[in-house]
């Protein structure tokens, strides 16, 4: 259907996004770079470079390269979607975060955790100020930093943060959501690693009571908006 609309009509932009959307999610990422190039140029021809449409595909292909470990290609296109939601929506915006989190996410990935830190921590105030300090975007932000942390062995700090995203996940869905199994997962393995296996099987068991699907708790590399 892409092929036999005309370049100026919207649907075409639409379907090449959702082409490369669907290839991506099925992991098949070096496929949904070229449609996904092609959208960006066709809504940057229509909407204008700084649209926010146009930072959403950029978003997007970045991803992609990061699912290919392809980091270089895939950073200045990060910071070219953040720049793009702070000048179209303002610094405090919750898109604004998820680019913040991209860019952390990126530079945690590859070992880069001084540069990676101010991202988290700047994401994690955006959406404290923009949703307040107990929505569930609130508990994936600090989920984040704890994870910064634990992968510089910092357990006392990654499990406090850990903590405080499971009660704010408890808090906003019950207890039997999986997503609270997800958030009570990410305790029982820091508690695991830390101490013996006695001690984290209380946590441990709760997950697989909670989550209805519990061998399905994926989470997403990047944040998508």
């Amino acid at each position: 259907m892409a092929e036999s609309l005309p370049e100026g009509d919207p649907r075409l932009r639409e379907s090449l996004f959702s082409i490369g959307r669907v290839l991506a999610q099925r992991g098949r990422a070096e496929e949904a770079e070229a449609p996904l190039r092609r959208a960006i140029a066709l809504e940057e021809k229509a909407l204008g470079p700084d649209h926010p449409e146009v930072a959403t595909s950029i978003n997007l292909l970045a991803e992609t390269l990061g699912l290919r470990r392809d980091y270089a290609q895939a950073e200045p296109l990060f910071l070219r979607a953040l720049a793009i939601r702070e000048r179209a929506l303002g610094p405090e915006h919750p898109d604004v975060a998820a680019a913040l989190t991209n860019l952390g996410t990126l530079y945690r990935f590859q070992g880069r955790f001084t540069t990676a830190e101010p991202y988290y921590r700047r994401a994690l105030a955006t959406l404290e100020k923009a949703l307040g300090p107990e929505h569930p975007d609130v508990a994936g932000a600090i989920t984040n930093l704890g994870t910064w942390h634990r992968e510089q062995n910092e357990e006392a700090a990654a499990e406090v943060l850990y903590r405080r995203a499971l009660a704010i996940r408890e808090k906003a869905f019950g207890p039997e959501h999986p997503n609270v199994a997800t958030a009570i997962n990410n305790v029982a393995n820091l508690l695991r690693a830390r101490r013996p296996m006695s001690r984290p099987r209380r946590c441990i068991s709760a997950c697989w009571r909670s989550a209805k699907r519990p061998w399905d708790r994926t989470t997403r590399m990047w944040r998508r908006r």
